[in-house]
Protein backbone atom coordinates (compact mmCIF):
# COMPACT_ATOMS: atom_id res chain seq x y z
CA UNK A 1 0.00 0.00 0.00
CA UNK A 2 1.37 3.62 -0.74
CA UNK A 3 1.88 6.13 2.16
CA UNK A 4 -0.33 8.81 2.44
CA UNK A 5 0.32 12.47 2.96
CA UNK A 6 -2.10 14.02 6.20
CA UNK A 7 -3.61 16.90 5.64
CA UNK A 8 -4.54 17.61 8.83
CA UNK A 9 -4.19 16.05 12.57
CA UNK A 10 -5.44 16.36 15.44
CA UNK A 11 -3.65 14.41 18.79
CA UNK A 12 -5.13 14.63 22.08
CA UNK A 13 -4.79 13.15 25.66
CA UNK A 14 -7.46 10.39 24.97
CA UNK A 15 -8.42 10.64 20.94
CA UNK A 16 -6.75 11.21 17.92
CA UNK A 17 -7.90 11.94 14.14
CA UNK A 18 -6.89 12.82 10.86
CA UNK A 19 -7.82 14.27 7.38
CA UNK A 20 -5.50 12.06 4.48
CA UNK A 21 -4.24 15.05 1.47
CA UNK A 22 -4.11 12.27 -1.21
CA UNK A 23 -6.34 10.73 -2.71
CA UNK A 24 -9.20 9.91 -1.09
CA UNK A 25 -8.45 13.20 0.25
CA UNK A 26 -11.90 13.47 1.40
CA UNK A 27 -12.06 10.98 4.14
CA UNK A 28 -11.70 11.68 7.82
CA UNK A 29 -10.22 8.94 10.20
CA UNK A 30 -10.84 8.88 14.23
CA UNK A 31 -9.34 7.10 16.76
CA UNK A 32 -9.05 6.60 20.69
CA UNK A 33 -11.65 7.79 23.46
CA UNK A 34 -14.20 10.00 21.60
CA UNK A 35 -17.72 11.03 24.04
CA UNK A 36 -18.99 7.47 25.21
CA UNK A 37 -17.25 5.34 22.87
CA UNK A 38 -13.90 3.84 22.91
CA UNK A 39 -12.46 3.23 19.03
CA UNK A 40 -9.59 1.04 19.25
CA UNK A 41 -8.40 1.03 15.84
CA UNK A 42 -8.46 3.72 13.28
CA UNK A 43 -11.94 4.29 11.52
CA UNK A 44 -13.86 6.28 8.49
CA UNK A 45 -16.12 8.49 10.41
CA UNK A 46 -17.54 10.75 7.32
CA UNK A 47 -16.36 11.54 4.05
CA UNK A 48 -16.30 15.11 4.42
CA UNK A 49 -17.98 17.28 1.49
CA UNK A 50 -14.40 18.90 0.34
CA UNK A 51 -10.44 18.11 1.83
CA UNK A 52 -9.74 19.33 4.95
CA UNK A 53 -7.11 22.00 5.94
CA UNK A 54 -7.86 22.26 9.63
CA UNK A 55 -9.89 20.50 12.13
CA UNK A 56 -11.39 20.46 16.25
CA UNK A 57 -12.24 17.77 18.17
CA UNK A 58 -14.36 18.20 20.63
CA UNK A 59 -15.42 16.04 23.38
CA UNK A 60 -18.17 14.82 20.87
CA UNK A 61 -18.29 16.97 17.68
CA UNK A 62 -16.06 17.63 15.12
CA UNK A 63 -15.47 20.53 13.05
CA UNK A 64 -13.35 20.36 10.13
CA UNK A 65 -11.95 23.71 7.65
CA UNK A 66 -12.25 23.26 4.49
CA UNK A 67 -10.08 23.97 2.11
CA UNK A 68 -12.04 26.53 0.28
CA UNK A 69 -12.74 28.09 4.12
CA UNK A 70 -16.23 26.94 4.73
CA UNK A 71 -16.87 24.92 7.65
CA UNK A 72 -18.55 22.06 8.52
CA UNK A 73 -19.56 20.60 11.58
CA UNK A 74 -21.36 17.07 12.63
CA UNK A 75 -21.59 14.63 16.29
CA UNK A 76 -23.61 15.82 19.60
CA UNK A 77 -23.65 18.90 21.49
CA UNK A 78 -25.85 20.95 23.59
CA UNK A 79 -23.57 24.02 24.42
CA UNK A 80 -23.53 25.40 20.39
CA UNK A 81 -20.46 24.18 19.55
CA UNK A 82 -21.76 22.66 16.16
CA UNK A 83 -22.47 26.31 14.81
CA UNK A 84 -25.85 24.85 13.71
CA UNK A 85 -28.66 27.11 15.43
CA UNK A 86 -30.38 25.85 18.84
CA UNK A 87 -32.33 22.95 16.98
CA UNK A 88 -29.28 21.14 15.98
CA UNK A 89 -27.89 19.01 18.99
CA UNK A 90 -27.36 15.90 16.93
CA UNK A 91 -25.62 15.59 13.21
CA UNK A 92 -24.90 12.51 11.93
CA UNK A 93 -22.92 13.93 8.89
CA UNK A 94 -20.80 16.80 8.13
CA UNK A 95 -23.11 19.80 7.65
CA UNK A 96 -22.07 23.18 6.29
CA UNK A 97 -21.71 26.18 9.34
CA UNK A 98 -23.50 28.97 7.77
CA UNK A 99 -22.92 32.56 7.90
CA UNK A 100 -19.05 33.04 7.49
CA UNK A 101 -16.54 34.34 4.69
CA UNK A 102 -14.18 32.58 3.81
CA UNK A 103 -12.11 31.52 7.37
CA UNK A 104 -8.94 31.68 7.67
CA UNK A 105 -8.32 29.76 11.01
CA UNK A 106 -10.14 28.11 14.02
CA UNK A 107 -9.22 27.77 17.58
CA UNK A 108 -11.15 26.58 20.11
CA UNK A 109 -11.52 26.70 24.29
CA UNK A 110 -13.72 24.05 26.53
CA UNK A 111 -16.98 24.78 25.42
CA UNK A 112 -16.77 27.48 22.82
CA UNK A 113 -15.37 28.00 19.28
CA UNK A 114 -13.53 31.40 17.63
CA UNK A 115 -13.22 31.58 13.78
CA UNK A 116 -11.10 34.06 12.28
CA UNK A 117 -12.21 35.14 8.61
CA UNK A 118 -9.80 36.29 5.55
CA UNK A 119 -11.19 39.86 6.13
CA UNK A 120 -10.20 39.47 9.55
CA UNK A 121 -13.40 39.00 11.35
CA UNK A 122 -13.75 37.15 14.63
CA UNK A 123 -16.92 34.99 15.50
CA UNK A 124 -17.39 32.86 18.19
CA UNK A 125 -20.12 30.52 19.48
CA UNK A 126 -21.21 27.78 22.06
CA UNK A 127 -20.92 28.55 25.79
CA UNK A 128 -19.18 31.62 26.22
CA UNK A 129 -20.15 32.13 29.77
CA UNK A 130 -16.13 31.52 30.42
CA UNK A 131 -14.38 34.23 28.65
Amino acid sequence: SRARRIRAEVLRAHHAAMAAAAPPEKNFWLWGTWGKRTIKSPFLTQKVPRPIRDVIIGQSFIIALQDNGTLVSWGEDKSGCLGLGTDWTNCTEPRKIPNFGKVADIQYGKHHILALTHDGKVFTWGDNSGG
